[in-house]
């Protein structure tokens, strides 16, 4: 752990010495974390001021032992119904397998598992039967190490070079970016940061890094970056620099589904006398938006702004062209077949 990120390593220090139930000594937090004696203490000291109840004792021949003081931690009463919901929303941490709270997640959650007894938790299984949760975000169980680069590179603020995969080149490559945090959207991550290449705020997704590199240099984090304002603007996790407003005109057939969901801040629906309902955004970024438009087929028309209404006129025609074509080709095939196939 002798490269991890300094908040890691203070939560992995913090778990080991609540693992050890009032055992854990600088020995083998030295042993287990690869920093010295010195870097424990002061991340122990850190810990403390943090709130967090490590306390120091001396035993027999001197001995000193760390651990969490049971007295100041409050004790969690769960009722039933807590607890299930907990095992239940155990479902949606799944695809984050393989980061860094992962492991203390899944301890947790045994934990809640044994209070709950076999014959709650069989119930609990066939209600999970019943309330299927689709996965359709990354599996990050092989990219631990990856991910604990890009804390690091984070907290740390140091320049970071990448290799990227992206899905429109054929090839990955390598580019330096200053990461400013991550983000977690349907099931999958991805990096924030600056793009020196670019010059801009980029967003890159972390199942397509297939390589990370902490260099030694600082970089300045802009004080006023947040990433909640960073995505006001956005759909999910594209973003632009300049607001557009977008009206979409929904059939009756698509308008119940805007109604009863809200996919921005800045939705507004207004309802129309054939049932359908026109749909307002103010997005920064139209690229999610022009996906979802297309999801809704014939029941959804853009009416502004233009250049998004020509893109998706654009992306029908493609299509429209590639059906006709294929129809073309699979009659074609078909005929010939037939003539091919030799008579009784």
């Amino acid at each position: 752990m002798a490269d991890k990120s300094p908040f890691l390593r203070q939560w992995l220090i913090l778990r080991a010495i609540a693992a050890a139930s009032g055992e854990a000594t600088i020995k083998t937090l030295v042993e287990q974390t690869g920093k010295s004696e010195k870097t424990i203490r002061r991340d122990v000291v850190l810990l403390r001021k943090a709130g967090i109840p490590v306390v120091e004792r001396t035993g027999d021949f001197g001995r000193k032992t760390f651990s969490v003081d049971g007295a100041v931690v409050p004790r969690v009463d769960l009722c039933y119904d807590e607890a299930l919901a907990l095992f239940f929303c155990r479902q949606a941490v799944l695809p984050l397998a393989g980061t860094f709270f992962w492991d203390s997640a899944e301890t947790a959650f045994r934990k809640v598992r044994a209070s709950l007894g076999p014959r709650v938790v069989a119930y609990v299984a066939r209600m999970l039967g019943r309330v299927y949760q689709t996965h359709a975000g990354g599996a990050y169980a092989g990219k631990s190490e990856l991910i604990d680069q890009l804390l690091i590179a984070i907290e740390d603020c140091r320049a970071t070079f990448i290799t990227y995969h992206s899905s429109r080149s054929s090839e990955p490559l390598t580019y330096p970016v200053e990461p400013y945090g991550m983000i977690e959207h349907r099931g999958s991550l991805y990096l924030v940061g600056h793009s020196q290449q670019h010059d801009e705020v980029r967003h890159w997704k972390v199942d397509r890094i297939e390589a990370v590199e902490v260099t030694k240099f600082p970089f300045q984090r802009p004080a006023d970056f947040d990433l909640e304002k960073h995505l006001t603007g956005s759909l999910g996790v594209f973003h632009g620099k300049a607001n557009v407003r977008v009206r979409v005109r929904f059939a009756a057939s698509a308008a119940r589904y805007l109604r009863e969901k809200r996919m921005h801040a800045s939705q507004r629906v207004t309802d129309r006398r054939d049932g359908g309902a026109t749909v307002e955004w103010t997005l920064s970024s139209t690229v999610e938006a022009k996906s979802l438009i297309l999801s809704f087929g014939a029941a959804a028309e853009v009416l502004e702004p233009a250049e998004l209404r020509a893109e998706i006129a654009a992306e029908v025609a493609t299509l429209a062209k590639t059906y006709a074509t294929n129809g073309q080709r699979r009659r074609g095939l078909s005929k010939n077949a037939y003539r091919q196939t030799p008579k009784a």
